[in-house]
Formats: C-alpha cells, structure tokens, sequence
C-alpha cells in the first residue's frame, strides 16, 4: 500500500476496525421471571383434604347449598361450612397443586389444574374425592417434558446478543427494559351455560357435557388475536357465550357446547383493567388495577356497554368508584366490591338506565371488599380485613352477621 495516497489508507483502515468491532457478541444482564416446573404427574396425584389453613389471596368465591367455596390460585380451595346459615364455619382446605380456576353446581365442583379439567364430589363435607378427570386439555404451551410451570422466581438472567456491534451498542442492565417483556402465565377460566361446562385458556374455549361428575369432551375453537392480552374470562346470556378481556376482543359463540361463531365480535377499550361480566344486554366492567405491572390507564370505574342495543349500539357509561374490583348479580341486585370504600348493592333490573346515586339499596364502608358471593338472603365478603358473613333479606337494611374466622 506504500504507493496509495495516506487518505485512501486510512479509510480502508477505519472499515476494517469497523468490521472488526461490528461482528462481536455483547451480554447482557437483566432481572426477568424464570419459570419454575413440576411433575405433571405429580400435580395430579397432589390432591389433598387438609384443615383449615391461613388464606392468603381470594380471588374468586362459588356457592352451593350447603357450602361456599373459596379459590386461591395456585393452592387449592377453602371449604366454608354453611348448613347452620346463622354460623357458617371454615372446615377445610381442598390441596391441589397447580389449581387455576373454579365453577360449580348442583354437588359438584368442577376445577381447573394446570393441564387437566377435574370433578370433585362436595355433596359430603368430610368426604370430599376426586370424581373424573380429563387430562391435557388445557395449556399445551406450558408443558415442557411432561412438567408444567408451578411457578416463577426472579433471577440475574444473561442475554447473547449476536453480531452485537459491540463498539456502538451497549445495553446496561438498568436499561433491560428494552430487551425484557412481560411473560404471559397459565391460565383457565370456567363458566357453566345450559348443562354445558365452557373452559378457556390462554388460545382455546372448549365445551364439555356434564352430568353429575361426569364429563364428556364437545368442541373447540380458537380465540386468538392480534389484540390478545392475557388471561380472558367466560360470561354469558341466554343468547350467547362471550370469550375474551375488555382489553382484546370478546368472542361471541353459541350457548349449546357447538362453540359455533356468531357472527358479531364486541371489541372494547383496549386501556381497561378488570373482569367483564353479562348481564341483560350489557357488558359490565370493573376498571381497577390490581398491579402496578398491568399495562392499562384504569380511571377506576364501573363501565356498562350495551352489546346489541340500537339506541346506543357500543357505547359505554361510565361510572366513578373508589377501586371497583369486582361485582354479583343475583336476580335483579348487584353488588359492587370497591376495595378500601368497602361494598354497594343497587337495584340492577334496568342496566341501560341504571344510576348508582338512585339506584342503590345500602352499603357498608368499614371492610375492605375485593370479592363476593351474592345470594338472595346473604353475602359473602372477603377482603384486606378477613372473611364477612352479611345478612341482605332486607336489600335496604344490610346487616353484619358474623365475621368467618
């Protein structure tokens, strides 16, 4: 190169220390959640009548006749006795590992466990047994080498980056943000239409027959979307079965177990945080965020978006609480959990008119309320300050029986 002008060389010598630096690996380190795995099997034959045991979280509450049945995702079901209505009791705690979700009728309750969809016969308080199983129906995604994900742990985790351009990019381990997303974990929701059992998961409602315990594999159909978000719930009408969040899109199918599509898909606001429920012609939304982690601008309120009406087809009203968590509808009342303002029962019979002002029967203020069981003479509540037994026969006249220890 001694006969090259001295600009020529140094040009050829910069893109060759260009090509050099640009073709390297760079690590980087960021805290992210790691999957923790279990036997499948071993999660299956978990199943355990234990006592009474401390509840942590409640997420959900199902009543029958004779009992209230109280889930904690991940552990199991708390038993709450309630024969003697005047003095309900906690008696036991259903054990089942890898536990996400819970519906019940009649004398069972049907469960479901990471993979599988399980019966349980209840109609014997000290005699509680598995009654049918039907495996692998759920979460295929989360399987890996016949174990399933039983939890997450944070840990210091190391990302490759290949061909890195090592000299220009450097990605600090404050800065994993840019590399990090958040995963999305296992999930299964139950509801039960005209005898039929509808489950979802992450990807899949499924329809299942039930009689007594036993149950019987119908049909299948995909929810996914471009506008999928997690975690969707089951509702529904006389009219139809409703698959999906508030956040995404809510698939609409038939009520028989055909899974078969009906024709109009209900999109909502893509910002809100909570659970949908059906009522009448109505969608009804609590909007609160319960994690800081939620993606979502909750303006916690209580939304009510007709879903075939011609007067105001797809256009929410909204209401102002302090942080709606949750509702029950029995008959013609609701019930509204919001959290540190305690709880509301409103006459509900017209939804598209409906005005919490007018509207409301009573309400009590000095428990914290994240989630109920409303029936037409009592209601369960369970919040930040424990378990709370509520006489209601008189909509009007709310008054505390017992508090559930």
């Amino acid at each position: 190169m001694k006969n090259l002008p001295v600009y020529i060389v140094i040009f050829i010598s910069v893109l060759a220390l260009n090509s050099c630096t640009s073709n390297c690996d760079t690590s980087v380190y960021y805290y992210a959640k790691v999957p923790v795995y279990g036997s499948i099997e071993t999660l299956r034959k978990g199943f355990e009548i234990k006592g009474v045991q401390p509840m942590d979280t409640i997420t959900q509450i199902v009543e029958l006749d004779h009992a209230y049945f109280l889930e904690e995702k991940g552990k199991g079901v708390h038993v709450v006795d309630k024969i003697n209505f005047t003095e309900p009791k906690r008696i036991a705690f259903i054990s089942i590992p890898g536990y996400l979700s819970l519906e019940a009728i009649n004398n069972t309750l049907y469960v479901g466990q990471a993979t599988d969809l399980v019966s349980i016969d209840v109609s014997d308080l000290n005699s509680i047994q598995v009654e049918a199983r039907i495996s692998n129906v759920f979460n295929a995604d989360y399987v890996k080498s016949d174990s399933f994900i039983v939890g997450y742990t944070e840990a210091y985790v190391r990302l490759i980056l290949e061909d890195a351009h090592c000299a220009e990019t450097h990605i600090m381990p404050e800065n994993r943000s840019e590399i990090e997303s958040q995963s999305v974990e296992p999930h299964v929701d139950l509801h039960i239409t005209n005898n039929h059992l509808h489950a979802c998961d992450n990807k899949n409602v499924s329809s299942f027959s039930i009689s007594g315990g036993d149950l019987t594999f119908r049909a299948s159909n995909s929810i996914v979307s471009g506008r999928n978000t997690g975690s969707p719930k089951i509702n529904s009408t006389r009219e139809f079965v409703a698959v999906g969040t508030p956040r995404s899109n809510i698939f609409l199918f038939q009520t028989d177990g055909s899974l078969s599509r009906v024709v109009s898909t209900f999109v909502s606001s893509p910002f809100i945080c909570g659970n949908f429920y059906l009522f009448q012609n109505a969608a009804i939304y609590t909007d609160f965020r319960t994690s800081s982690n939620q993606n979502c601008n909750s303006q916690n309120t209580l939304h009510i978006h007709p879903i075939n009406g011609l007067s105001q087809p797809f256009m929410p009203r909204q209401f102002p609480f302090t942080q709606p968590q949750s509702i029950s509808i029995m008959d013609s009342s609701m019930l509204l959990c919001d959290g540190n303002a305690g709880f509301s029962l409103f006459d509900f019979k017209n939804p598209s008119t409906f005005n919490p002002d007018s509207d409301m029967f009573d309400e009590i203020t000095t428990v914290h309320s994240a989630v109920s069981a409303l029936s037409k003479e009592r209601i369960l509540i369970w919040g930040n300050d424990g378990l709370f037994y509520f006489n209601v026969e008189q909509p009007t006249n709310i008054r505390l029986i017992t508090e559930i220890k």
